[in-house]
């Protein structure tokens, strides 16, 4: 599967890339699932899957990224803290960290739409 990843609302990182969709390349890209960052929405083609990371002030343009494509969308980032996203037809919503979640969409695993992975939870804050 070939995923292309895009940090909405024009933010721009202090490094190459974002360090949110970084750590993800990082983490879930296999032989099987290459992702591949990318710095403009013109360069969300010609992929399996669109995977969007966004703040508060990009929601608009991942909406808007959404509305404009046939590729299925995900989308993370603080952005899904704001409950009304979840009413868009992005495939999947993912809340906190995204490395299991991430993994699990890849690999078809995931089923519902809104999903939420941590990495590890505290017992006395669950």
């Amino acid at each position: 599967m070939k995923v292309k990843m895009y940090l909405c609302g024009g933010e721009k990182p202090t490094t190459e890339f974002a360090l949110g969709v970084a750590y993800l390349k990082s983490n879930c890209e296999t032989d099987e699932h290459q992702i591949e960052i990318v710095q403009t929405p013109r360069e969300l083609v010609d992929c399996d899957m669109i995977g969007l990371s966004t703040n508060g002030w990009g929601i608009k343009e991942a909406v808007d990224i959404l509305h404009s494509t046939d590729i299925p969308v995900i989308i993370g980032g603080q952005a899904t803290l704001w409950s009304p996203i979840k009413e868009e037809s992005f495939q999947h919503v993912v809340n906190g960290e995204g490395e299991r979640a991430l993994t699990k969409i890849l690999n078809g695993e995931a089923k519902t739409q809104v999903i939420q992975e941590p990495l590890m939870t505290v017992p006395e804050m669950n």
